[in-house]
């Protein structure tokens, strides 16, 4: 079993809670989702080595508080921040595998920001 298997678990883990309404996003997770969902439709966005530098700019761009107990209960952000640091190495964001984890993300992240 590969990492980026366990982030496919978490995202799907994340997607399912959120259908069946056991999530519902706060504010700050739904601009972070946008945010992040929009860096990934750029040209840069689209390679998934870059998913680290979207994630990264939306969480400046949101703010630490994201992350934080009062806002959330931390799945979402702690979630997004370990695709970003899997995916960062070309070699794995190049792969299939990386290649699912960075098209789920950005699913998830549509669905988040339309919450």
């Amino acid at each position: 079993m590969t990492t980026t298997d366990d982030l496919q678990r978490a995202l799907t883990a994340l997607s399912e809670d959120l259908t069946a309404g056991q999530w519902i996003p706060h504010r700050s997770e739904r601009e972070l989702a946008s945010h992040i969902a929009i860096g990934l439709q750029t040209p840069a966005g689209e390679k998934p080595e870059n998913l680290h530098d979207v994630v990264r700019a939306a969480f400046h761009v949101v703010g630490p508080n994201v992350a934080t107990p009062s806002m959330t209960n931390g799945c979402w952000a702690a979630t997004t921040l370990r695709c970003a640091a899997v995916l960062e190495p070309a070699r794995v964001a190049n792969s299939d595998e990386g290649h699912l984890v960075a098209a789920q993300v950005l699913n998830l992240c549509v669905e988040v920001a339309a919450r």
